[in-house]
């Protein structure tokens, strides 16, 4: 057997050092790159923290700014008066149409006798000052609802006892046969210049 040359094995030594060298020199960069990429991760999440920060403040601040904003309307100022898009929405969250048909016997019998206009202005009267405190003795349910969407929508009890009032004002007017264009005809003639001469058919 022939003797393997000195060279050889030098090359061999050489070579295999080298290798390892490698090896050790690309596990460190492992190492090191993926603690680098930690520190990169930790300062992503870092910034994304302080992002949330802001935006949680800024959230703060616009809600602010819009509670002190006009909320919509919710009635159309028009003659008769009627419920925008947003009352029926707040109507159908405060269950105002059940609310009136509770009551709508009880007040069409008192108001039989009185024109649309007269009507409506007794149901405003009506929904303000008496049928909260019915629904607060007997009802509690709707009562606690109606204060409830008051809050969160930042508007008055009051504007959604007048919501009520107007779908009462309808089912009454409904049950009596009265067309709301007597509303209309009523409230012209109430808000006439003085001294102006009302048509022989108003």
């Amino acid at each position: 057997m022939k003797e393997i040359p000195p060279w050889i094995w030098i090359t061999a030594v050489f070579t295999m050092t080298g290798i390892i060298f490698a090896i050790g020199k690309w596990v460190g960069n492992v190492n090191s790159d993926r603690k680098s990429f930690e520190e990169f991760m930790k300062r992503v999440e870092e910034k994304i923290e302080k992002i949330n920060d802001k935006f949680e403040k800024m959230n703060d601040k616009l809600e602010k700014i819009f509670h002190f904003l006009p909320n919509e309307p919710l009635e159309k100022r028009t003659s008769p008066i009627s419920l925008t898009d947003y009352g029926k929405k707040l109507s159908r969250e405060i269950s105002a149409s059940e609310i009136s048909d509770m009551e709508l016997t009880n007040v069409a019998g008192q108001v039989k006798d009185l024109n649309a206009y007269q009507i409506q202005e007794y149901c405003f009267e009506f929904a303000k000052n008496e049928l909260l405190k019915k629904l607060k003795e007997k009802h509690l349910d709707f009562y606690d609802k109606i204060h409830e969407v008051a809050f969160h929508e930042g508007i008055e009890v009051e504007k959604l006892t007048r919501v009520i009032a107007l779908e009462l004002r309808d089912k009454i007017l409904s049950t009596l046969n009265r067309p709301h264009s007597e509303i209309g005809a009523r409230f012209l003639i109430l808000n006439m210049p003085e001294g102006t001469q009302c048509p022989n058919n108003a």
